[in-house]
């Protein structure tokens, strides 16, 4: 008669060859797992470092303002030679990039003033900070021809801009006042003056 039961000394192996398996399974996916892990923990120290040599870098452009325009901007002016009652005069600007960067400029602007024979010495407002005052504008003008939207400096590089005007002969100081604007993310400008004596007129 029939219990329902397997015979005495017969065993169901399905269990153990399961556990078998997963015992065999185990170190493959823990292989798996632990190269999976690796890779991903290797990229995030990838990129962690990678974050922090571009931290190194944009701090040394800080300190070392590598973008900055280092340039030597100055002004002068040379009389030429007399005409008439003028005297000729060349207006100049001189640039010099030290640094290791082309730049580009979108204005190079002047406006040359003149103290007469006939004036007075007399202070000027708070917004010349009460220097002596130089009443006459000669001229503005720019040293960038109007066909030129702008101009390069290239690195190493010193440039020299000429404009022709003219001073009066009875003017006897002359102040010339320049700005420089660059191209840049931010307003960069710089600015250069020049007080000169103008030389006696010849008899």
């Amino acid at each position: 008669m029939s219990t329902g039961h397997a015979p005495y000394g017969v065993h169901d192996l399905g269990g153990t060859s399961n556990l078998d398996a997963m015992n065999e399974a185990w170190p493959v996916l823990i292989g798996v797992t632990g190269t999976l892990l690796g890779g991903l923990l290797g990229y995030v120290y990838s990129m962690h470092a990678q974050q922090l040599q571009w931290r190194r870098e944009d701090l040394r452009r800080r300190e070392q303002r590598e973008h900055a325009p280092k340039v030597d901007f100055r002004v002068d002016l040379r009389f030429v030679g007399p005409h008439q009652d003028s005297w000729i005069t060349e207006v100049l600007a001189f640039i010099d990039n030290k640094g290791l960067v082309k730049y580009e400029t979108q204005s190079l602007e002047f406006e040359l003033r003149a103290l007469l024979e006939s004036d007075p010495v007399a202070a000027g407002d708070e917004s010349i900070g009460f220097q002596t005052y130089i009443p006459h504008v000669l001229v503005t003008g720019t040293w960038l021809p109007s066909t030129w939207s702008n101009t390069f400096i290239e690195p190493g590089i010193a440039t020299k801009y000429s404009y022709v005007t003219s001073v009066p002969q009875n003017a006897t100081i002359v102040l010339l006042h320049a700005r420089v604007k660059y191209v840049s993310d931010a307003e960069v400008t710089h600015t250069a003056e020049a007080l000169v004596a103008v030389p006696r007129f010849p008899d």
